[in-house]
């Protein structure tokens, strides 16, 4: 997300920012700070929430619902709420619904609160997750020089992953200490610590900016979908739909290669430590006006790895293939970048909604359909299929419409 051409913006000639120079803004190193907390303790609240299902129903199937119910809801809420961002200050939504989560998390931690009321909260809760992401997203974005956001997109990225991870390797020996309903407050804590740094340390909203004059006044619709790069850069990011599937199938593709939980658990560790690697060198070690051509070199790269890892029946070289792939899946830094390029101000936090939502839906019918796949064939086929169509469908995106398209914002980076 970017917008505004400030003091940290970097002009072509100059150095490469750092990834950390995006700490320099105090905006972003509030938002960084809230939204990591919270992130973390997320994840604390799905395994609590999970243990406490199970505990009270015995049902595996009411339990991967009430997991489902921590991811699902965001589809809707991102594409319906999204345009609060654009209608109040963005720092303020952020506030709002941050307190308002973490009303319904300490209300889901009252004792005796039935199972079926919990629910009902926790869809709430997810439901209005993604105002704060979009929100957040388009607040960076007018306090951030284009080359500090990629920068700043890339360190969240990091951070989300490495907490989430945190927060999973953390929440079962957390719920064992202290009970899923302390867990469960713990959250609600987070989320008015979030609220409290942005509402209080976090600068104003920067100035909106104003639609070009003359400009007639345009809707979502026509930002997203009537302009073909930014059709197309949606396209790409919903990629992530095939290169998700090796997190799905990794226990019974681990099982398959004759290994254990503790080898999927290190094959899902690939996929993120290559994503470290992949950022930092698409920040760092790429020059501004080769970004394009790394994301679309990075894009089809994500889905030619699987292919191997699913053809050979080797755990070391599946390892090494799904690192690749994690490197690679380092592009969606660049989408996302060019991507909020392309949408005006006074539009991006609804925009930016349905983006998310696309993203969102798109992964969860990947992890479902090749799901499905390893279950009729077997995981490696499911992994090798994902991996190769969605290679199929990169290629054709960056040779085809990504190229055609005139991408004035990215030219200029030249």
């Amino acid at each position: 997300d970017v917008m505004a051409r400030g003091a940290l913006g970097v002009e072509t000639g100059q150095r490469p920012p750092r990834i950390v120079d995006a700490f320099r803004s105090r905006a972003f190193a509030v938002f960084f700070l809230a939204e990591s907390q919270s992130i973390a303790g997320d994840q604390l609240a799905r395994v609590a929430l999970s243990v406490l299902v199970f505990e009270r129903t015995g049902s595996a199937a009411a339990t991967g619902l009430t997991f489902a119910a921590t991811f699902l809801p965001a589809i809707f809420g991102g594409s319906l709420l999204g345009r609060l961002g654009d209608r109040f200050p963005r720092r303020w939504v952020m506030a709002t619904v941050d307190l308002l989560r973490a009303a319904l998390f300490a209300v889901m931690a009252i004792p005796g609160m039935p199972t079926a009321s919990m629910v009902g909260l926790l869809v709430v809760a997810v439901f209005i997750g993604p105002v704060f992401g979009a929100a957040g997203v388009s607040y960076l974005a007018a306090h951030l020089g284009r080359e500090v956001f990629r920068s700043g997109t890339g360190l969240r990225m990091l951070s989300s992953q490495g907490f989430q991870v945190l927060g999973f390797a953390v929440g079962g020996v957390a719920v064992a200490a202290w009970g899923p309903r302390t867990v469960l407050a713990l959250d609600a804590l987070t989320f008015v610590c979030s609220a409290l740094l942005i509402g209080v340390l976090a600068p104003p909203d920067a100035p909106r900016a104003p639609a070009p004059d003359g400009s007639a006044p345009r809707g979502v619709r026509a930002v997203l979908w009537a302009d073909r790069r930014t059709r197309t850069l949606i396209a790409l990011s919903a990629l992530a739909g095939f290169f998700v599937a090796p997190e799905g199938v990794a226990v019974p593709f681990a099982a398959q290669l004759h290994h254990s939980s503790t080898a999927a658990g290190f094959l899902l560790a690939a996929i993120p430590l290559g994503s470290v690697a992949g950022i930092y060198l698409l920040v760092r070690r790429v020059p501004a006006d080769q970004r394009t051509s790394a994301m679309s070199v990075m894009v089809v790269g994500c889905g030619l790895p699987l292919v191997l890892s699913g053809a050979v029946g080797s755990l070391p070289l599946s390892f090494a293939c799904w690192l690749v792939s994690g490197l690679c899946a380092a592009y969606q830094v660049e989408v996302l970048t060019q991507l909020v390029q392309s949408i005006p101000d006074e539009l991006r936090s609804r925009a930016l909604g349905v983006c998310n939502a696309v993203l969102l839906g798109a992964q969860g019918i990947g992890v479902a359909v090749f799901g499905a796949v390893s279950q009729e064939w077997t995981p490696q086929a499911a992994v090798a299929l994902a991996g190769g169509v969605g290679a199929a469908c990169a290629l054709w995106l960056v040779t085809g419409p990504l190229r055609r398209s005139a991408p004035a914002s990215v030219a200029s980076e030249a």
